[in-house]
């Protein structure tokens, strides 16, 4: 490999299956307490790569089987309990009168002129127009 990461992956562990193997590349100094130990071959081969061994140790595919029944024969309650909170408690209602009375404020102030100088053109509309009068002739 070019990356040190591929060199890695194309490699192998036998080393570390062959204690004298071991034995050579530990560190000799008396003061380190770990112990090295041969890996079993029972688990994987030492001739097997460590992109292998990597690929090993992460799910290729996942399995979903649902089956509730199961759940349900497992997991059976012998009572089922719930509780449901209310929103409509004495702040709740307060709060939303207040919310309610502040938006109808708001409107009116809006629409309350916009009636009264439709009305006063209404009345001066009226006022303008002429009215035929008939007179009446003995």
């Amino acid at each position: 490999g070019c990356n040190p990461i591929e060199s890695l992956l194309q490699s192998t562990l036998e080393c570390l299956y062959n204690v004298t193997c071991i034995d050579k590349i530990k560190p000799n100094d008396s003061t380190s307490d770990m112990i090295f130990r041969a890996l079993d071959c029972t688990r994987s081969s030492p001739n097997m790569s460590v992109q292998s061994l990597v690929d090993a140790l992460f799910v290729d595919r996942w399995e979903t089987n649902v089956v509730y029944e199961y759940y349900y024969r497992e997991c059976a309650p012998l009572y089922c309990t719930y509780s449901l909170n209310m929103r409509f408690d004495k702040v709740y209602v307060f709060t939303t009168i207040i919310s309610l009375s502040g938006g109808l404020t708001i409107i009116l102030k809006l629409v309350i002129p916009i009636a009264v100088k439709f009305g006063r053109y209404i009345t001066m509309y009226r006022r303008r127009l002429v009215r035929p009068t008939v007179a009446a002739t003995a």
